[in-house]
């Protein structure tokens, strides 16, 4: 097994400054934020300032425990056989294996001071490798305002698949995969609770521009819907107004974004298949969905999720798919938009132990209404325990070659998937 690789240079600047914070500020008064970290909406200081309050030491109890420095993880062994089956090329049936995991250090001296080193690690056939997925330090000025430094999560917006309004995270929502854990963000953020509003100040140093983005936020609970609002100046100097919204209904929780652009860096594609520049136009984006889930027995539960998404940086002719060549050759070495449709769409449906059996299904469908390409994936897995489980997966993609969700044209995937040791610990 090849030894892991060298940490990057963001990955050295995240651990210097988790490390100086530390220095600086372990005596302060500090807040150690919640074990899962994250920049959840109105997550802040409560239960620490309920507990000050009342001369109680439950809050130290808790967050510092008899351990200072808290180890936790996970470990799975995967091995997965795939089939692709495709019109126009032959495949080979193809066999790959992985051992992976997290390691998580949550160090809390007391209960006004938290370092945190969270550490994915994986390892193959071809070598061994480890992410620095967050390195952070917490701490406050007076019990007042709260401090997070370091490499972070940053996640503004409430949109499951797509999130126009997630500027300042440079690990964005894979719609593929909406559950999966975001890489952090090298910031500084700092939180000041009022009530039931939460108010938020941002700095991103931003290597390439050899700049910093600056963003503010604030977050208000109106009865039992959450909305907020946010402005950001990017280090390339683009403007961003963001609003997001929450809104609880009968049927499920509604939610939606919205995200107004100035300066965008990207090249715009005219109807004539012409290149220009967009950095003085004002671009627009929406999303609006809903998630609901429902007990359909003592141990099932039926989910959906869909959510619609109106992508004012994409395009709408489906140039890259009627005009492939011609798109390459004027695109070639030129920053264009992530996603290329102007209109998207997704759905999944989810089931989770139908009659008590150790089952759980899945139904995901990604579509562009631009090009008419498609994605549909249904994964069925079995787990007879907490150690072993067996999934099988099922991917069709739909559309001309060259598509949003279909870039090498009609194929089927077919995935069988082995999971071994798969615990946290």
């Amino acid at each position: 097994m090849q030894p892991f690789t060298t940490y990057s240079s963001r990955t050295g600047l995240a651990l210097t400054m988790v490390l100086a914070v530390g220095q600086v500020n372990a005596g302060d008064d500090v807040f150690g934020t919640p074990a899962k970290p994250g920049d959840d909406l109105f997550g802040g200081a409560s239960l620490v300032t309920d507990v000050i309050a009342n001369e109680v030491n439950l809050a130290e109890d808790m967050l510092t425990g008899d351990e200072v420095l808290n180890w936790s993880g996970s470990f799975a062994w995967q091995s997965a056989g795939i089939l692709i089956d495709q019109p126009t090329v032959e495949h080979d049936p193809q066999v790959q294996s992985e051992l992976s995991g997290n390691l998580k250090l949550d160090a809390r001296p007391n209960v006004d001071y938290r370092v945190l080193l969270n550490l994915d690690y994986s390892a193959t056939a071809d070598g061994s490798s480890s992410l620095l997925r967050e390195a952070f330090a917490d701490f406050d000025l007076d019990n007042q305002l709260f401090i997070r430094a370091g490499q972070q999560t940053l996640q503004w917006g409430v949109g499951y698949f797509y999130s126009p309004a997630d500027t300042l995270s440079q690990d964005s929502i894979d719609a593929n995969d909406p559950d999966q854990d975001r890489i952090g963000t090298m910031a500084a953020k700092i939180h000041k609770p009022k009530g039931t509003a939460n108010y938020y100040a941002y700095l991103l140093p931003d290597d390439t521009a050899n700049s910093y983005s600056i963003a503010v936020k604030g977050e208000w609970l109106l009865g039992s819907q959450e909305w907020g609002l946010g402005v950001v100046r990017q280090a390339n100097n683009e403007l961003n107004l963001v609003v997001t919204g929450s809104v609880p209904t009968d049927l499920g929780d509604l939610f939606t974004e919205y995200n107004l652009s100035l300066g965008e860096t990207s090249l715009g594609l005219s109807a004539a298949g012409s290149l220009y520049d967009r950095s003085d136009e004002l671009l627009q984006q929406f999303t609006v969905g809903m998630r609901a889930s429902q007990d359909i027995g003592p141990d099932s539960s039926l989910s959906l999720s869909g959510q619609y998404y109106y992508n004012g940086l994409g395009y709408t002719e489906p140039t890259w798919s009627t005009a492939a060549n011609d798109w390459q050759s004027l695109t070639l070495g030129r920053e264009v938009a992530e996603q290329l449709s102007q209109q998207l769409a997704a759905l999944m449906i989810q089931l989770a132990d139908p009659y008590g059996l150790p089952l759980s299904a899945s139904m995901l469908g990604l579509s562009s209404l631009t090009d008419g390409s498609a994605m549909l994936k249904s994964t069925v897995t079995l787990s007879p325990n907490d150690f072993v489980s067996t999934a099988l997966s099922v991917t069709t993609l739909m559309g001309d070659p060259g598509g949003e969700y279909a870039p090498m044209g009609d194929l089927s995937r077919y995935e069988l998937t082995l999971t071994l040791g798969s615990q946290s610990f």
